[in-house]
């Protein structure tokens, strides 16, 4: 519940950066991953957080152009997963915070603290990054690497 209070007190524009009394407070546990999304709500508000969820729909988006124009299956596929993953870790974790969906422990991807989930994504990240390198065009042929 003290997490629905953190995202709620941000108002349009927040309370300034390092300034959110529900997470420096330790009101709100697990502050840096689990409720990375609502100490960010309290400290940026609305419009910090619209930002942020502009920034993962560029970067979703971004995905599926690279699966769109994989060389073959297999990268389309592959690609395919990567974007789930991402679009599940990202609704669930606030889905969490606005407490709509139980506390699972799930990352913000490439914003809450933890190495573990961090180099996950980088891999992924590094893998489509491979897939869009070795993409087709429409013609059919590949792209050369020094085209990119």
């Amino acid at each position: 519940i003290q997490s629905i209070i953190a995202v709620g007190s941000g108002k349009l524009l927040g309370r300034g950066w390092g300034r959110g009394t529900q997470s420096h407070l330790q009101f709100l546990p697990e502050r840096s991953t689990d409720f990375i999304f609502a100490s960010l709500a309290e400290e940026l508000g609305f419009l910090g957080i619209s930002i942020l969820l502009l920034s993962y729909g560029f970067f979703l988006i971004r995905i599926l152009k690279i699966v769109k124009n994989a060389a073959d299956s297999f990268g389309s596929f592959i690609g395919i997963g990567f974007f789930m993953m991402f679009i599940f870790q990202i609704v669930v974790n606030i889905g969490m915070n606005l407490g709509i969906m139980p506390i699972t422990g799930i990352p913000l991807p490439l914003v809450s603290y933890g190495g573990t989930s961090l180099a996950t994504c980088f891999i992924a990240l590094g893998i489509l990054e491979s897939i869009a390198l070795h993409q087709s065009t429409s013609s059919g042929m590949k792209i050369d690497s020094e085209e990119i």
